[in-house]
């Protein structure tokens, strides 16, 4: 069922959309600000991203950043590994529901746009009790549990993969491609500030938003080797009391004077300095999750990536595979990960960076870059069904 062409211009309506995938979820946002303010956007997500350390979540600062309406809700997460610890979870079910009903009528939502994951299973299941349309939006190419069970329940499922859509009803099925923000996609001049004025070649670090500890703690140790042949830009993610960040400025302050301008660390670098980092770095250190692969693919740049091995259905390994099978990447697992072997594999991809870059470009030329257009039309074909 492909997507088309639809406009509602004339018409206005309430979007809830919930962002277990933030990075989608922002590029649609962003599409439906930009060309239908008529709708309204309201956005429900998780208070903290991690709720021992009482991490309070990105979703919520980002939302106030781009003025749109925040909620939390506390709902239940299913644990596959310590079932034992579902049991903590139940006296979550009742007070999630209550909630998500509250969001929804005080709102006036008309549709709920989910990016998947456990918080928008009871959103999605009092969406539908209450009659509003739902679309749930499926990134990586094997489904997660929470899409799963949503996909029942919802009046389209848009995917960005074909594999994943083979998993789906094909009578509700669209592919639409995987939003991307467009600055992302847009050419930088500019670097960013903190960048020396005479930088070697970028080696770009990054865990994910809420960082590796493995991998922090691994090119921690190898710092002075990178920062000899790079200038490296070591995105470490968010932790209680900044821990990655300071632990990692501690072990750069050891460096000798000329190679501590080299390691620069950041808990967070926005989308734009990212995009201009991606276009100009030689080589990535990365997690492989659907956004971070997209983004290596959309800027061609050559990776060694460490996919988290616990992911669903050993998603991150398959993301990372489908580039690695191109040539486009190397595959270190967590596993074999230690200072010595990810030092060899840097100069391993360093020797065949050509041809990695190469392989890189031809995957890029088969990139569907308007998924978020594509996704915002399925949702307002859906919403003219409420309206006529």
């Amino acid at each position: 069922m492909p997507a088309a062409s639809n406009n509602l211009d004339s018409k206005s309506g309430t979007i809830l959309i919930s962002g277990g995938h933030l990075t989608p979820a922002l590029a649609t946002i962003e599409y439906l600000q930009k060309n239908h303010s008529n709708i309204k956007i309201v956005f429900v997500g998780r208070q903290y991203s991690q709720e021992k350390e009482r991490q309070l979540a990105k979703e919520r600062e980002v939302c106030q950043e781009i003025g749109i309406p925040f909620y939390s809700i506390t709902a239940a997460k299913f644990h596959r590994s310590a079932w034992w610890r579902n049991i903590y979870e139940l006296p979550k079910i009742i007070p999630s529901f209550w909630q998500a009903y509250q969001i929804i009528k005080d709102n006036q939502v008309d549709l709920f746009l989910s990016f998947g994951g456990y918080l928008a299973i009871p959103v999605a299941l009092m969406a539908k009790l209450m009659g509003k349309k739902i679309v749930t939006h499926e990134q990586t190419k094997s489904s997660g549990l929470a899409n799963e069970i949503i996909a029942l329940l919802a009046d389209r499922v848009a995917v960005s993969h074909a594999e994943s859509a083979m998993k789906f009803p094909k009578r509700k099925t669209v592919m639409t491609g995987n939003p991307i923000r467009q600055k992302l996609l847009r050419k930088y001049k500019r670097p960013p500030v903190w960048l020396p004025d005479k930088p070697k070649p970028i080696l770009y670090i990054t865990g994910g938003s809420q960082g590796s500890q493995v991998i922090n703690n691994t090119v921690g140790q190898i710092i002075d080797e990178l920062t000899t042949k790079f200038t490296v830009i070591h995105q470490c993610g968010r932790s209680q009391n900044q821990r990655y960040w300071r632990s990692l400025q501690e072990q750069a302050s050891l460096l000798p004077p000329s190679q501590q301008q080299h390691y620069l660390v950041h808990e967070w670098i926005d989308e734009q300095e990212i995009s201009w980092i991606m276009q100009h770095a030689v080589l990535a250190i990365s997690r492989s999750g659907a956004n971070t692969t997209l983004e290596m693919t959309i800027h061609a740049l050559p990776a060694i990536f460490i996919p988290l091995p616990f992911a669903h259905n050993n998603e991150q390994w398959k993301n990372a595979q489908e580039l690695v099978e191109a040539g486009a990447a190397l595959l270190l697992e967590q596993k074999d990960l230690d200072p010595e072997t990810l030092w060899d594999f840097v100069q391993a991809a360093s020797a065949k960076r050509a041809v990695m870059k190469r392989k890189a470009e031809k995957m890029r030329d088969d990139l569907i870059l308007n998924g978020a257009e594509n996704l915002v039309t399925t949702c307002l074909e859906l919403l003219n069904e409420v309206y006529f």
